[in-house]
């Protein structure tokens, strides 16, 4: 079971579980299984699932993803990244670049100058999610479903962290994503990254998105 589903799952059972015997054998009710497969088919179901973690761009007319486009739903849509500095640089047909610009208040440690880690996961995140966007073509609903992220060496003090994340496979459901969080060399990355996008089914946007131009 996933941590999301684990999230999900009521703290205690409504009522504990039960057996019984029956003609072709003894019958388990467990209110867990219930509960779990009601957290698995609520992800699939478009009408039950949940928008506040869910991402999309505005509605374009033609859905051109560019620079620009992306860097105003960035500012406006999510506040986390602005907060942050984060900037998207540049757009590939499979993928998306970066920045997070070196700010005192994102050290971590200031005995080392080094950049908290928090930071470089919302930078990877958030540039993992344009990659599937780029890819998409489509301003589809998508949340975060896993991410796996492994630490290669500290930030430099004071300098910039760039982010490389490439889309390279999407299904019905999911998109699968991989990333290089790096200073100037991608050769020589601070952090790599593999994860994997919920794709909503629904074919949505939220009503923000709706009301842009």
């Amino acid at each position: 079971m996933s941590a999301s589903e684990r999230s999900s799952v009521p703290a205690s059972p409504p009522r504990a579980a039960t057996c019984a015997r029956t003609a072709s054998g003894w019958s388990i009710d467990n209110p867990w299984r219930a509960a779990i497969a009601r957290t698995r088919a609520s992800a699939l179901s478009p009408a039950k699932t949940s928008t506040t973690r869910s991402t999309i761009l505005p509605r374009v007319a033609g859905f051109q993803p560019t620079v620009e486009v992306v860097n105003q739903w960035f500012a406006n849509a999510v506040p986390h990244n602005k907060a942050l500095g984060l900037q998207i640089a540049d757009l590939a047909p499979d993928g998306a670049i970066s920045v997070l610009p070196h700010a005192d208040r994102l050290i971590g440690n200031p005995e080392t100058g080094f950049l908290h880690g928090g930071a470089i996961t919302s930078l990877i995140d958030a540039t993992c999610g344009v990659a599937v966007f780029v890819v998409l073509r489509k301003p589809l609903r998508i949340a975060t479903l896993d991410l796996r992220i492994d630490y290669l060496k500290p930030t430099t003090p004071g300098a910039d962290v760039r982010c490389h994340a490439t889309c390279y496979k999407c299904t019905r459901h999911v998109a699968f994503v991989r990333a290089l969080a790096y200073h100037d060399d991608p050769a020589d990355p601070i952090a790599s990254a593999a994860g994997t996008f919920v794709i909503f089914a629904d074919g949505k946007t939220s009503a923000a998105a709706a009301e842009s131009p």
